[in-house]
């Protein structure tokens, strides 16, 4: 199956999306996607418009098809980042003058020129997760004083990029973005607070997609790091850890539990994650005891247990580390702040 489109402005992008595939468009707050039909596949099409020039744009599907989808000829170039996070995509320019295999958990810096068009291709049955920050009309509204600093920053970076030329950076195998795009997909509020938060974590994945393209171009000769198979055992490693953090009590535990050493998982969270194992599991923690100090009336002997640890003086000290208050006292200032009554089964329920 094919689709061809002429527009990246979000609403008009998802809703011609929607007219080859005979589907509803659902709208909020600058944010627009379809549900795929039941023949055409499982999984959603999603457009996010941002206030300072900038679109996300989110391929998450299963198709019963082969899929690609054209971009048609445009008088502006296009400069845009692409995640993967899951089957290996295709990325075709100029037809097929120029071949792209976007690998999981690979990050891609590249530059259309304009008149150029592009397209991607998806084969059936294969599970995607497709994440494209289209930057080109990026515009940071920076006072006088600080612009000059901005544009400095986007001349290095993009120092490269000629409208005329096509410019691809394929960059190395990472996981740092990984967790802000499951947060982007898994917020839901139904108000502006939502839209808020997308915009916030979108200018953080922003910011760290730049980061590392910014330390991948300071050294060229370093080639890519890692690879999707050694990226994927660190990648389940944060899934455990989501998933199990009450019996994951030493890093030895996880690597156990992702089939690996203690050495490897070390290396790989260092790489991957620009972090050490401990560093990670004890950030962790942390969040999971803010949200049970929030979300539940569970005491603070059980609310350490349930985080896989052993001390509560341990607890107390990390998390006033982290939040500037102990557990009590962050509780405190939420009772006073909030009227709730204790649920049922250990959750608090709102007035």
């Amino acid at each position: 199956m094919e689709i061809s489109l002429g527009t990246v402005n979000p609403e008009e992008y998802i809703r011609e999306h929607a007219r080859y595939l005979d589907a509803e468009v659902v709208s909020r707050y600058n944010q627009y996607w379809l549900n795929l039909p039941p023949e055409i596949g499982e999984g959603i099409y999603k457009g996010i418009a941002f206030n300072d020039g900038f679109n996300l744009f989110q391929y998450k599907m299963i198709h019963h098809t082969d899929m690609e989808i054209f971009f048609e000829q445009r008088d502006e170039p296009r400069n845009i980042l692409i995640f993967n996070l899951k089957e290996k995509a295709e990325l075709k320019i100029n037809g097929d003058q120029e071949k792209v295999m976007l690998d999981k958990y690979q990050n891609f810096v590249i530059s259309i020129p304009e008149g150029t068009p592009y397209s991607l291709k998806f084969s059936k049955n294969r599970p995607y997760f497709l994440n494209i920050l289209d930057i080109s009309g990026l515009q940071i509204n920076f006072d006088k004083k600080n612009i000059h600093a901005w544009e400095k920053i986007m001349n290095r970076l993009f120092q490269n990029f000629d409208s005329s030329k096509l410019y691809i950076h394929k960059g190395n195998y990472n996981l740092a973005s990984l967790e802000l795009f499951e947060h982007i997909e898994n917020f839901k509020k139904n108000d502006m607070l939502e839209y808020l938060f997308l915009d916030a974590k979108a200018h953080e994945i922003l910011v760290r997609q730049l980061s590392l393209y910014e330390s991948e171009i300071m050294d060229p000769e370093a080639g890519i790091v890692g690879s999707a198979e050694d990226a994927e055992i660190i990648a389940s490693a944060t899934r455990i850890i989501k998933n199990r953090l009450g019996e994951i009590k030493t890093v030895t535990d996880l690597a156990r539990s992702c089939a690996t050493n203690n050495n490897k998982l070390q290396e790989g969270f260092r790489r991957y994650l620009g972090q050490t194992v401990n560093r990670y599991l004890i950030s962790a923690r942390m969040e999971r005891g803010r949200d049970l100090l929030i979300e539940t009336n569970y005491t603070i002997s059980e609310i350490v247990d349930r985080i896989g640890l052993r001390s509560k003086s341990y607890f107390s000290k990390m998390f006033r580390e982290k939040y500037g208050f102990s557990p009590s006292e962050f509780r405190r200032r939420l009772k006073r702040n909030s009227e709730v009554l204790p649920g049922t089964d250990g959750h608090l329920t709102k007035h």
